[in-house]
Formats: C-alpha cells, structure tokens, sequence
C-alpha cells in the first residue's frame, strides 16, 4: 500500500441552506483517531479514483494565483484556505444542496506533496437523541439531521487535487451544478485545460476492441475478454503499455487485426501510452459481462476465456453461438 502522510487539514463550512458560513481559524486536530482515520479514507479513495482528469492551469487561473501566494510565504496555510474556500463558496452558493463543508488537506503519497481540496455535500439523515422530561424520566426521541458529512468509504462527488511540485492538477467533477453546461470545476474554479479520465480511456478502449472485432468479424466478447486479461497480466510489470503493445498481444491472430486495432485506435484519438495503473482497472479488468439476445447474462473472471477447460465459446455454420460451462461442482441460485 502506498504510503500516505497528512500533515494538517482544515474544514470550512458553507452551509448557505441555514446561513452558516463559518471559515475555520484552526487547522483540524490530527491526534484524534476518528478524524485521522475519516480523513486517510477520504484521501486514499480519492487519490486514486479512477473518475480523475489531469490537467494544467491556466496564467489567468485565480485557484493557482492563490496558492502562490501561500508557497512563497505571503500567507499562511489557514489564510490561504480560508481565501480560496471563499472564492469556491461563490460558485457552491448556487448550488441546489446549498450545503457544502469544504475539507483542505495537505498530504504526501510517496513522498510526492499535494493539497486537496473535496466538496463535501451535507448529507440528511435521522438519529437517536437521548433526553429528559421534566420530571427526569429519561426521554429518547428520533433527530434529523441535514449537515451530515458524506462516509469515508463514499466517491466524493468533486475534488481537486493539487501537486505542488509541478503546480499541476487533477479534478473530478460530477457536482449537479445550476450554472447551464458550463464545466464549472475545470473552467469556473480551477481554470485549467483537461485530458480525459483514466476511467474514460479504458472505456474508449474496450469500445475500439468491440469495433476492430466487428470489422474483422469476430467475436467482440472473446477479444474483450483477451484485452482484459492482457491488461490484468500487465499490472505486474507497468503503470501504461502502448497501443502497438496491445496490438501485438489482443490481436495477435493477423496482421490486418492489428493494423485495423491501430487505426481505429487513431480514429479515436487514443493516447500512445494508456494507463493501467492497478487502482484504476482492478475493477473493471477482472471480470468480464455479457449478455446474450436470449437474455442469459454471464458474469466470468477474464482469465477463464484462455482456459477452455473451464469455459469455452463454440461458432456454429450458422452464425450462432454456444457457450460451454465446465467443470462446475455446484450451482448456487443468487436473490
């Protein structure tokens, strides 16, 4: 596991719903274990969530402008939060929830530094509230509560994600903002370019596959299926493998596979280098999904369609297809 040290953290609360708008004038304390634990889990998920874009700012970027005026020292880390979750509270105060804490945490990931920066969305949610009556009788009754934080273990709706290195950042946006189709996140607030989401290019990818398996016609789902497992095996030995890699190893039946798979991989304007970091395919690289037209869906680990012994796809004359599922010991009926 990579390792992650947080050095200090802020919240800052934009509760326009109730009028609250409380910039906080401490950092968060550290040695509180369930503070420490919500935040490693908030920035670990997000850290690697696959949903991230890359991208550079802008000279006119007024996010950028403010953290350099706290990296040369101008201002300190709790002023320069405070500055910058005041110029986001302008875009949140817009918004439908119209509730927003705004978390900044300074961090390292092998040894690399970042600030984040996460909306966090208030969350509503009841619980139980012990009391007395006048009497002294104990009285326990049921609460609701609309400024709950979102858990640790969920996806954060938008965030940024800033190397100070660099000064370069990294954003997910999928806030429903009220400003029209303005990317309010990349364009608004940060004023940044974007390069597509790793999530995003391996979808672009299997959609190629599918393509090349059509023109050449073939069966898209056992070169899905290849394409998975090759990706899988190549999470042991890189963090990105080339479009001429995966040419070379899907599509090593033929020549004009290959070919095709390169040109339509252009057609797409894929990335030379596509990245198969473990965080970011684990998920979607170790099962493969189909569905038939007679309404069967399959679910299978990838690596099962090398191994005939185990599952194995037939061609008819006739066009159709069978699908043989061996060596099964017990059938388990799922609700």
């Amino acid at each position: 596991m990579s390792e992650l040290i947080i050095n200090r953290a802020i919240l800052h609360v934009y509760d326009f719903l109730s009028g609250n708008v409380a910039p906080s004038e401490n950092v968060l304390n550290l040695e509180d274990k369930w503070i420490q634990g919500y935040l490693n889990s908030l920035v670990r998920r997000c850290h690697y969530d696959s949903r991230i874009q890359e991208g550079s700012f802008h000279s006119d970027s007024t996010y950028s402008q403010l953290y350099e005026s706290f990296a040369s020292g101008d201002v300190s880390f709790v002023e320069y939060t405070q500055k910058t979750g005041d110029y986001v509270g302008e875009y949140l105060k817009n918004t439908d929830a119209q509730s927003y804490d705004v978390l900044f945490v300074d961090y390292r990931m092998d040894e690399t530094p970042y600030i984040g920066m996460y909306l966090l969305e208030n969350q509503k949610a009841y619980t139980h509230f012990c009391g007395a009556d006048s009497t002294g009788n104990i009285n326990n009754t049921i609460q609701y509560h609309s400024c709950v934080l979102p858990s640790g273990s969920k996806k954060i709706a938008s965030f940024a994600l800033l190397k100070t290195i660099s000064c370069t950042v990294s954003f997910c946006d999928e806030t429903k903002w009220t400003l029209g189709d303005v990317q309010v996140m990349k364009d608004l607030i940060l004023a940044c370019d974007s390069k597509r989401s790793h999530k995003e290019v391996m979808l672009d990818v299997q959609e190629v596959v599918s393509e090349v398996a059509e023109k050449c016609d073939e069966n898209p789902t056992i070169l899905l299926s290849k394409y998975k497992n090759y990706v899988q095996n190549a999470l042991q030995e890189t963090d990105a493998i080339s479009v001429e890699d995966l040419a070379v190893h899907v599509f090593n039946d033929t020549e004009k596979m290959q070919d095709t798979f390169i040109s339509t991989s252009m057609e797409h304007e894929l990335p030379q280098q596509l990245p198969v970091t473990s965080n970011t395919v684990r998920s979607t690289m170790k099962n493969q999904k189909i569905r038939t037209d007679t309404g069967i869906e399959l679910t299978f680990p990838t690596e099962y369609f090398e191994n005939p012994d185990l599952i194995e796809f037939i061609n008819h004359p006739d066009g159709t297809i069978s699908i043989e599922i061996k060596k099964i010991g017990k059938i388990i009926n799922r609700k």
